[in-house]
């Protein structure tokens, strides 16, 4: 039973580089396999296919592996997995704030080469940036790994995008030839 005020949804929820990130999608997309992936390289698992949602405050959402699952990663053709025993007490975390929200897609998207494929989502009334990729695109885990060290950068006021921009609107005002 969820108490009130608290969601559960089908998701893993992984914690890159301090930054809490809820991969959803379709069933045998591929989330489970890209949190073993980022358990890996190091990155600390908080819970798999049943993420418990809860609202902090404001604007901060957490989640939270459901009772009893907390540690267990389940991934197509190996079965149930103890990511602490594999990996070592820091493998999994036994909950964390969520700042992204990571969609895996099976279709090709049509990604704009500056923002990609970067909204926003509203869960439990708490804006989260959200980003879609492709579940079956080559080197998604370095791509979770950069997308939420971007993000933390995005929340400290950082937009990579905006300085390219800037700065290229400066040197056309200053030098129409490129050197």
């Amino acid at each position: 039973m969820i108490p009130p005020g608290e969601e559960c949804i089908h998701a893993t929820l992984i914690r890159v580089a301090d930054i809490g990130v809820l991969l959803t999608g379709p069933s045998g997309s591929g989330k489970s396999q890209l949190a073993l992936e980022l358990v890996q390289r190091g990155h600390c698992l908080a819970a798999d296919d049943l993420v418990i949602l809860r609202r902090h405050g404001e604007n901060r959402l957490h989640g939270r592996a459901a009772e009893g699952g907390e540690g267990f990663l389940v991934v197509r053709g190996l079965g149930v997995l103890d990511v602490v025993k594999l990996f070592g007490p820091r493998a999994a975390v036994s909950a964390t704030d969520i700042h992204l929200q990571l969609s895996l897609l099976f279709e090709p998207g049509t990604d704009d080469p500056l923002r990609g494929q970067r909204t926003v989502q509203c869960v439990l009334g708490v804006t989260l940036e959200a980003l879609a990729l492709q579940a079956s695109r080559p080197g998604l885990a370095t791509l979770v790994e950069v997308a939420a060290r971007d993000t933390r950068l995005r929340r400290e006021g950082y937009h990579a995008e905006q300085v390219l921009a800037a700065g290229l609107a400066a040197r056309l005002r200053g030098d129409s030839s490129c050197e």
